[in-house]
């Protein structure tokens, strides 16, 4: 198809630099000349939707063109196709057959993300519902074109504010639209559609939601565009007096459109009251226009024309850019801040959706902190044992793990003798037997945990006493009532005085305390304080309690490398002594690695059931984000008029998602580490907030509004802008 006489470059198109628009304007044309050369062609357009006997023809072999300075009014009754014709022109819809020509070039076949470029760079849009976003202020409302186009924030305002200063609501900057009247909505959506510099104004029925005085204010406005700036206007209505003041008229009836004569027409009925509405534009000083902003959508530079003056667009159309290549830009910066706006503006909802994120991340944290300081706890008590450490006890780790009780043992002091022979005299033997007990100190009562051992037990643990002494090899074999007190044992038993040389009693006979161990350092033993032991010989543990058995048998070996030849050993000798008994045999590292297992079972148990919260807070966030796209379809649909991409339309509520699943990631991250610190002191088990905990819980977060917000992203994204701004 031949492009018509419009590829010829316009003249009068407002310029994206800081200058009076109207001496712009006025400097590219010479008094008395007209602005030439078409905007806007269609050629043998139609629309028809369904087929067969459900097909209905809404615009029927339309063709006609728009010229820079035209002022068009397209008529009709409802159900004539003027608001199809009007989203084709728009962009918005597609023909089903025919061209539709911007600046010379058909734009009719494009992708959808170079139609919403070519909507933002050539259309502006002013609708009769005046589709304002209701929690942004007026100036917000029209910096929304630039916006797509990546025009930085400082330079976006200014120009905005140019342009509301234009339709004299400069006043009215920071007001929402609840705040304003009708007429001033729509003269703010005039400034909307007029900020980004468009080359054709499309007004689908501007007056019919407007009371007869804020009618006559907005036609008067558009005639002062008109007549002024040389905007081109096509504007939709049913009412013969609002058609009268355009400069032609088209008719539409049955999807066919055809001129009005002008003998048929109404005659214009505007008032020197009306056209005064419109202010003069801002005498704000501004910077030159080599100062303007300068992105992939933004419009061309001044040019100079052959007529020696200024135009803001090439003479040639070889020298014009190729609209058809044109894509929306959003920056990064500005899509965040949409993110959190919209957030701000919806702050206890984001609050409300973001808790099931809260409980989970901080459960999640203070499980796996439990979890940790309970492993470093128990794993520092094995250690406290001693290096090189060789343990003999009997059952077997799988006894234990169930709950069950260990098996009877079969140790005695005979086998602590034959293994020490085997071992050699490098090798420190002992063996313990435990139980529990009420001791008395005068009026002080205390439980302890009761420990006979053997002379040799603080080498084979690496101690010293902190005051007085261990009992020796000789209150072994003589069963002397000597006694060794943990701290904590001490501390209950004498809590206002030295322990050492003072009498305990204990399962009904009187010990003399000769020593007191330090404080355990790091770490606890299963199921029991470290510190409240009470260490006897084990002769006259026998002798108090009536037990013989061995509870345990530790080795140390000289070295670490003799650990597992004295472990073998070890064996050998309890499977030709004990072949019917099950005794387990255990190094240090290998206590470790089983407990470090089990605890690390149980951790991540405890944590998988706490993440079930995260689950519903992140189905919690998707209902909600399915809720917010429902709400704001109309939003949606203003927003892909103007120029957004569908791609920017899903990264904006998948960022609100994802800004919403983090926040509360973050709090529940701050409230865990608080939790940790509570659990510290009134729990002996300590728990410890680690860096792999933090960065799981952010990224765990992060990961919960990505997952559960694609979809309604992706669904808002799929909307189709003209169903959306009909959206009730």
């Amino acid at each position: 198809m031949t492009a018509p006489a419009a590829t010829k470059a316009r003249k009068g198109r407002l310029p994206l630099v800081a200058v009076d628009p109207v001496s712009a304007w006025k400097a590219a044309n010479p008094v008395g000349s007209k602005p030439s050369g078409a905007i806007l062609a269609l050629d043998s357009v139609w629309k028809i939707y369904g087929t067969d006997e459900h097909r209905v023809e809404a615009v029927r072999n339309v063709s006609f063109e728009v010229e820079q300075g035209d002022y068009v009014a397209i008529t009709g009754p409802s159900g004539s196709g003027k608001s199809t014709l009007l989203q084709i022109i728009g962009l918005l819809d597609r023909p089903t057959t025919g061209g539709v020509l911007y600046q010379g070039q058909d734009v009719s076949d494009l992708t959808d993300a170079h139609l919403s470029a070519v909507r933002n760079l050539e259309v502006g849009f002013v609708f009769q519902a005046f589709h304002l976003l209701p929690r942004a202020t007026a100036l917000a409302n029209v910096e929304l074109p630039l916006l797509y186009r990546g025009v930085p924030r400082k330079e976006r305002e200014r120009l905005a504010h140019d342009a509301l200063d234009m339709v004299g609501l400069a006043d009215r900057a920071t007001h929402r639209p609840n705040e304003l009247s009708g007429g001033q909505r729509q003269r703010v959506a005039i400034a909307r559609a007029l900020a980004a510099n468009p080359a054709l104004l499309l007004a689908d029925e501007p007056t019919g939601n407007l009371d007869s005085k804020s009618s006559r204010d907005v036609m008067g406005l558009l005639g002062k565009l008109n007549e002024d700036l040389g905007v081109a206007i096509v504007l939709i209505t049913h009412e013969a007096d609002v058609a009268a003041h355009a400069s032609r008229e088209l008719r539409m009836l049955d999807g066919e459109l055809a001129e009005v004569p002008s003998a048929e027409r109404i005659p214009a009925t505007a008032t020197p009251e009306a056209t005064s509405k419109a202010r003069k534009p801002s005498s704000r000083s501004n910077p030159p226009p080599s100062d303007a902003v300068t992105s992939d959508a933004a419009a061309p530079a001044p040019r100079v024309a052959t007529n020696g003056h200024t135009s803001v667009h090439a003479e040639d159309a070889s020298d014009r850019a190729d609209i058809s290549r044109a894509k929306s830009v959003l920056l990064t910066r500005d899509l965040i801040y949409l993110g959190f706006g919209a957030l701000r503006a919806n702050r206890m909802r984001s609050m409300l959706t973001s808790l099931g994120v809260i409980i989970g991340v901080a459960s999640v944290v203070i499980l796996i902190a439990v979890g940790t300081g309970a492993r470093n706890a128990i794993t520092s008590g094995i250690e406290s044992l001693g290096s090189n450490q060789v343990l003999v006890f009997p059952g077997s780790i799988d006894v234990f793990g169930s709950g069950g009780l260990p098996p009877a043992s079969p140790l005695r002091q005979k086998d602590l003798d034959a293994l020490a022979r085997l071992l050699g005299p490098e090798a420190v033997i002992t063996g313990t037997m435990q139980s529990g007990g009420r001791a008395s100190a005068g009026p002080n009562r205390h439980f302890v945990n009761m420990t006979g051992t053997t002379a040799t037990y603080l080498d084979v643990q690496d101690k010293e006493p902190l005051i007085g002494s261990f009992f020796t090899q000789s209150d072994v074999i003589g069963r002397k009532r000597v006694m060794v007190l943990g701290s904590a044992a001490a501390a209950g038993l004498f809590p206002d005085g030295e322990a050492v040389g003072r009498t305990v009693t204990l399962q009904g006979a009187e010990f003399r305390v000769i020593g007191l161990l330090d404080k355990t350092k790091g770490g606890m033993s299963i199921g029991f304080d470290p510190d409240n032991f009470v260490y006897m010989p084990l002769t006259t543990f026998q002798d108090v309690t009536g037990r013989t058995p061995l509870d345990l048998v530790q080795v140390k070996a000289p070295n670490a490398r003799q650990v597992d030849e004295s472990a073998i050993i070890m064996k050998e000798y309890l499977q030709e002594n004990y072949p019917d008994d099950e005794l387990t045999v255990l190094s240090q590292d290998e206590i470790l690695g089983l407990v470090g297992q089990f605890l690390d079972i149980f951790t991540f148990f405890l944590a998988g059931i706490a993440g079930v919260s995260l689950l519903v807070g992140g189905i919690g966030i998707m209902n909600v984000t399915l809720v917010s796209v429902t709400e704001r379809t109309r939003e949606i649909g203003v927003r892909r008029a103007i120029g957004a991409r569908s791609r920017h339309v899903m990264a904006q509520f998948l960022l609100e998602a994802v800004v919403t699943s983090f926040t509360g990631g973050a709090v529940g991250l701050t409230l865990a580490v608080i939790g940790a610190r509570v659990v510290a002191v009134f729990s002996p088990v300590p728990a410890v907030v680690t860096f792999w905990a933090v960065g799981l819980a952010l990224l765990v977060s992060i990961g919960v509004g990505v997952f559960f917000g694609v979809w309604p992203a992706r669904r808002a994204a799929l909307l189709d802008p003209v169903e959306a701004l009909r959206h009730e």
